[in-house]
């Protein structure tokens, strides 16, 4: 019946109407099979959340390693280290400079311009050797952090006595050497001190809180 035509019954057939309402109402509306559940499945139903499965990260698409590897990242750490280097190597040049020049007989000679230009020349070499030396370290650092993983105390031995390496390898820059394991200590002094007390914080090194159930996997661990 439709709405024209109850709107046009008598009074006395309203409850008539009402039925076949109801009934019709009924009809497109089944009721659900018995034993079926008409809830919805919810996070809150005290079954842990599945983890996050991601793809093993590869160099190149080939090589396996163990954290995510980009080029972008890398960049970063070899700009930190030129940056930060060069810097602190120009402040080392500086004061060797000045030390030699007080200690050295030929260099007490020479005119305070003579001078001026020999500590320039230092601040620039060894300016220059602690920015490939400093950037070296840290690249270290992230490969070795990328590709297995390993700890922050292996990442600085390994890292910081290949990059000592290679600052000793000529001759002339052997004297920096001491500046070289000042840097390392300081820098890494730092990283140390921040992590303790992301941790006390509850932050893990990744950034991740501690506690978070969700926990990525990759395909090869699942």
């Amino acid at each position: 019946m439709s709405w024209e035509e109850a709107r046009k019954a008598p009074w006395k057939n309203l409850n008539s109407v009402e039925t076949v309402s109801k009934r019709r109402l009924k009809a497109s509306n089944p009721a659900p099979a018995a034993g079926a559940s008409t809830s919805t499945p919810t996070a809150a139903s005290g079954s842990p959340p599945k983890p996050i499965v991601k793809a093993q990260p590869k160099i190149l698409g080939i090589i396996p390693i163990a954290r995510e590897f980009t080029w972008g990242e890398l960049g970063r750490n070899v700009l930190f280290g030129v940056s930060v280097g060069g810097i602190t190597g120009i402040a080392f040049g500086f004061m060797d400079g000045m030390k030699q020049v007080q200690e050295s007989q030929s260099l007490k000679s020479l005119s305070n311009n003579a001078k001026g230009s020999y500590i320039m020349r230092g601040c620039g070499t060894t300016g220059m050797a602690f920015a490939g030396f400093f950037s070296g370290f840290h690249a270290l650092k992230y490969g070795l952090r990328t590709a297995f993983d390993t700890g922050d105390y292996t990442q600085i031995g390994v890292g910081g006595l290949a990059a000592l390496g290679g600052l000793g390898y000529l001759p002339v820059y052997r004297r920096l050497l001491p500046y070289g394991v000042m840097l390392i200590a300081m820098d890494s002094f730092n990283l140390l001190f921040r992590e303790e007390e992301g941790r006390a914080k509850g932050i893990r090194p990744d950034g991740t809180v501690a506690g978070d159930s969700k926990e990525t996997k990759y395909e090869d661990d699942a």
